[in-house]
Parts: structure tokens; sequence; C-alpha cells
């Protein structure tokens, strides 16, 4: 058959994704090539619909970056073609990052036989919220039994998983996300951004259902309304909810105390902007954005959902209010207007914390001894 007609070439690791775009699970991805390089071991990635803004430093530094275009729907032809292409540059690992790479890259795996390629999965996430059961559990069931290792970025999507599958949860482990605290950009200038004498409440991430950012510009809008005039909103990102986001930024209590700037590659430089950095999610993994806001020292507000009370221990790392109660994600950010003291503390906690805890080196070393393990 096709795929056997190459002999076996040396191990490379394929990363399946949706895109390279600007988000925590892709800067993790952009991670691990990055730190393959070190190890010896040889890393490419496979796009399903679009190379994404990262793709081009990748390519830059010598990484191959592929793009399968997934059609609409179902596309029985798309693992096919993925099972091509690992077949052609040599790739033995398929790596997928997502409910629907895994899917498509068991298919593909499926299609060989099982012969050709190793499979593993990264699961980042889920957006059903914290208090909705896993997106697909039948569907993950099946893809399990394909899968010779799941992973999972926090410890209490490892309980979830290993609860919902008892027998296949074996597959299961945690390894954290990381990030490198010692990286710099140039921050961005508050007068550019007419944030002089603001207090200002930032966000990093994709304008996502799942990143509840509604609910912060409703506590701001009740803030703003309670005499608190110099309290500024700035989202970083984008997303399919921009739209009502920005439609909701231009009621009375709110208009021109709201900014957004985009996608921006330079996302770093925002940073240093924040007087505090406010998740409001409804679930999470290990946000990215979170390690890099208390890296940089900037006073974090977070749900209580997933992965985020792995990082914000309240009135230790930070403060952490009820998913979705609007009354207590207001009187946290009020306390920390209120208290700067108290900010200075937790940011110097959540530093400390997230340099001893998140390592991005760890990060890479754990996936690349599991790399080789499978090899073995």
């Amino acid at each position: 058959m096709w795929f056997e007609s190459r002999k076996k070439a040396e191990d490379r690791v394929l990363h399946v994704v949706l895109s390279l775009g600007i988000g925590g699970a892709e800067r993790i991805v952009s991670s691990l090539i990055e730190g393959g390089d070190a190890a010896g071991i040889s890393h490419g990635v496979c796009c399903l619909d679009e190379k994404g803004r990262l793709a081009e430093a990748l390519e830059d530094a010598g990484h191959e970056v592929h793009l399968v275009r997934r059609k609409p729907g179902i596309d029985l032809a798309l693992p096919f073609k993925m099972a091509r292409l690992a077949v052609r540059c040599g790739y033995t690992t398929l790596h997928a990052h997502g409910e629907t790479p895994w899917f498509y890259t068991v298919l593909a795996v499926i299609l060989t036989q099982g012969l050709r390629f190793r499979c593993l999965t990264t699961i980042h996430g889920y957006s059903g919220g914290d208090n909705a059961e896993l997106a697909h559990p039948r569907l993950w069931r099946l893809l399990m039994v394909f899968t010779r290792r799941v992973i999972v970025v926090s410890g209490a999507l490892e309980r979830e998983m290993k609860a919902v599958y008892p027998v296949l949860g074996k597959k299961v482990e945690t390894i954290r996300n990381g990030i490198s605290p010692n990286e710099k950009v140039p921050a961005q200038s508050r007068d550019a951004w007419g944030l002089r004498g603001k207090t200002v409440a930032g966000v990093v991430s994709r304008l996502s259902p799942v990143k509840n950012h509604l609910l912060l510009l409703k506590a701001a809008e009740r803030l703003i309304g309670l005499g608190r005039e110099d309290l500024a909103v700035m989202i970083v990102g984008d997303g399919p909810e921009r739209e009502s986001l920005e439609a909701y930024a231009q009621r009375p209590g709110l208009k021109g105390h709201v900014i957004f700037t985009g996608e921006r590659l330079d996302a770093l430089g925002f940073y240093p902007l924040f007087d505090m950095f406010v998740l409001p999610s409804l679930s999470e993994g290990i946000s990215v954005a979170l390690l890099e806001a208390s890296a940089l020292g900037v006073p974090l507000i977070a749900s209580g959902v997933g992965g985020n009370t792995e990082i914000v221990s309240h009135m230790g790392t930070g403060l952490v209010f009820e998913s979705e109660n609007l009354d207590d994600l207001a009187r946290q950010i009020e306390l920390l207007l209120d208290t700067p003291s108290l900010a200075g503390r937790l940011a110097a906690g959540a530093r400390a914390w997230v340099r001893e805890t998140f390592s991005v080196r760890a990060m890479v070393d754990r996936y690349n001894r599991l790399y080789l393990e499978m090899a073995g």
C-alpha cells in the first residue's frame, strides 16, 4: 500500500493544529518546536485551516509549516492528505493540539493501520465551561483508544478526565504549560494609547465566548458608574466576539473607557500598561497569558475555574472570584484599586510562583522525554 512504500525514517514530530494564530496553545506549540532543536528532535507543523501569524517566524528559523486545507463539515479526504504528507516528509509521531486536530490525526493513524505513526494529543482546555461535561465524551473515548498518550495542562483537567474515563484514563498525564520569564519586548507607551492618568484593567486573549470578556466590561461599567472615572479596560486580541463586545463598549457608561487593540504579535509589550490583569474565563487549562502577566509583575484577578487556581491563590498570588459572578468580580477589582500595597504584594508572590513552577525549559524537557519514550 502507499503508506508502506517508504522505509522507516528517523523519528520526527508533526504538530497538527487548526492554525498558528496568536494564542496560548499556539505559542506553546512554537516553544516545543524551538525547544526541540537543542534536544536534536525535528519538528514540523500541519495547519488544517490557515498558517497564521506565528508560522512566519518558525519558517524563517528553518522549520516546516504545511497547510492542508480543511473543507467545511467533516472532511473525509483530509486524513488521507495528512497521512500522505507525514509519510512523504518522514514524520513518525503525530502530535495533535485540540479536539478537531485530534479527530483527524486519529483517522490518519487508522488509515495506516497504526503502523506508520505514533499519536499523542494535548488538550489545552475545552470550551464548555467548568460546569459542563467534557465536550464529546463518547468521541474522546474512541480517540483515546488509538492515542498513545493524552496530555492535559492542568491537574484539574487530569482529574476530570480520569473520572470520566477510568480505564483509558491511564493514558492521561499532566504537563503544565511553561513560559520564558526573561523574554523581552519593547513596552507600549501609555500616551500612545491615551492612558495617561488611567488605571488599566487589561486582558490578553482570544475574543471567544469561553473567555467571557463581557463580564469584565460589565464590572467596569458598574465601577465607572460609582465614580471610578479613571478606570479603563484594554483588551488585546481578536476573535468572533469582538463585534458584540465593541457594541457593548459603546454604552453610555463605558464609551471612551475601553480599548480594543486587535491581534498583536507584540502582545507582551502591553502588559506593562496594565495595573491589573483580569481573566474572567468560564473554563481554562493553564492560561499562558496569566503566566506572562505574573512573570511581568502585573497583579492578577481570575475566575476560580480549571487551571486558574493552580496559578492564582486568593490573597497569595492574586485574587480569585466566583465564575460568572459580576458582584464578586467588581469587588475584587475595587479591592486592588483601593489597596495598592496589596496589589504589589500579590504581584511579587505570583512572579516568584510562576518562575519556580512554570518554566518553559521544564515543559519542553517533559515533552522531549515523552517523544523519546514513545519512540523507544
